[in-house]
């Protein structure tokens, strides 16, 4: 997921429309404050819901309610 949001920037850096910059910058910010566990984990335990990888599914919150 995050190689196609480095494109998003690339094509903010051609185009100079600043939607595509507030896009990233908000996928950036939902990772930092929703995503990043105290051990520095970024991704769910849990599989998307492709049934693939993993999801971001506010990790951050969730490490503290698993059993």
């Amino acid at each position: 997921m995050m190689s196609l949001f480095e494109g998003v920037l690339e094509y903010y850096r051609v185009t100079g429309d600043l939607r595509w910059k507030r896009a990233a910058l908000n996928l950036y910010e939902k990772i930092r404050t929703q995503e990043i566990t105290v051990i520095g984990n970024g991704a769910g335990t849990t599989l998307s819901s492709s049934g693939h990888g993993r999801s971001l599914d506010r990790t951050a919150v969730e490490q503290a309610t698993r059993t």
